[in-house]
């Protein structure tokens, strides 16, 4: 059968994505591109793939069937919507986009192909072991009802938000760029959309620097079931990085933090929680590529997935809105 042919435009977690694209059956590397020439010609070699100048050299090859976007977030659309509207899937790198103008143009991009081009996010946490466990057994009921749950992301790599393209954008969204993968998550888990939220943040950690972004970001995100989430992101923390989670079920309790993940069963206070030993992370930033190759090999619907990712984007988006405003917001799907 013909091999899926692939461009991957950034190469910083690209690199691991255009590597993944390349040991894979299905796929064959036709082009790599990143403003570091000197990286996209070492891996173009290594990877017997083409430099690509830019993204229109791409898209005129013929045998490109996919675009694999890993830019700074706030120029993918100018990537995901040309590649889309030439017919072709693409697999971005979270976020998708950076306000609702360019979500919506993407969407209309995505929904004029109808159907026929694949798009998804790379919000990675889902492959992780420990988290495909607790979705499960969420959805088996065996927490009981959720009605409270906490989620950090704990980024601790301050030298890349003074140093790197983050802090010289204005607008950096630390939610979007980071957070987004712990509201995901909480959707993924209860297959359910919020319906309004609160936000509010400080940039106490990097006053100094001028950067003139918040640092540290938080949001209590409300849904109909009457669970109520608290997701923050936090650039600047003195700490490793790490994602912290907490689950609170009226039958159980989930706790992933440093310590590890472990399960609390009782309330008797002489109880030890049950430890469990599954890995946080995923094996690397491609994992979630297999299973989108399959489905475009195999030509499943995928549709649901992607609207799965509009929907964190619209959360996302209204936490920026509601941090701005100072106000709670409505969230507004799309």
């Amino acid at each position: 059968m013909k091999k899926i042919g692939v461009g991957v435009l950034g190469l910083g977690v690209g690199e691991q994505l255009a590597r993944t694209f390349h040991a894979h059956d299905h796929c064959e590397l036709l082009w790599v591109n990143d403003l570091d020439r000197a990286k996209s010609r070492r891996l173009s070699r290594e990877l017997e793939a083409k430099e690509a100048e830019n993204l229109e050299q791409i898209l005129n090859d013929s045998r490109v069937d996919l675009v694999a976007v890993a830019t700074y977030d706030d120029v993918h659309v100018d990537q995901v919507v040309p590649s889309l509207e030439s017919g072709r899937h693409v697999f971005s790198e979270k976020p998708l986009c950076v306000n609702r103008k360019q979500l919506l143009a993407i969407k209309k991009a995505w929904e004029e192909q109808g159907g026929n081009a694949k798009l998804f996010s790379n919000l990675i946490l889902r492959t992780a072991p420990i988290y495909r466990w607790l979705r499960e057994a969420i959805q088996k009921g065996e927490f009981g009802e959720l009605f409270a749950a906490d989620g950090d992301y704990l980024y601790g790599r301050l030298h890349k938000i003074i140093d790197g393209w983050r802090g010289q954008r204005k607008d950096y969204s630390p939610m979007l760029g980071g957070g987004i993968h712990l509201i995901d998550l909480l959707l993924w888990f209860t297959e359910e959309r919020p319906h309004s939220l609160f936000a509010s943040g400080n940039n106490i950690a990097t006053k100094s620097y001028d950067l003139g972004v918040e640092d540290f970001v938080v949001s209590t995100i409300e849904f109909d079931s009457g669970l109520i989430a608290r997701v923050s992101s936090n650039l600047a923390c003195v700490h490793t990085h790490q994602h912290v989670l907490r689950l609170f079920g009226t039958d159980k309790t989930f706790i992933l933090d440093d310590c590890g993940s472990r399960i609390h069963e009782t309330r008797k206070p002489d109880s030890e929680p049950r430890f469990l030993d599954l890995p946080s992370l995923p094996g690397s930033k491609g994992d979630l590529i297999p299973d989108f190759v399959n489905a475009i090999v195999t030509d499943q619907d995928t549709d649901h997935l992607t609207r799965e990712v509009f929907d964190a984007m619209c959360v996302g988006l209204a936490v920026d809105e509601s941090l701005k405003s100072g106000s709670k917001v409505e969230i507004e799907y799309i």
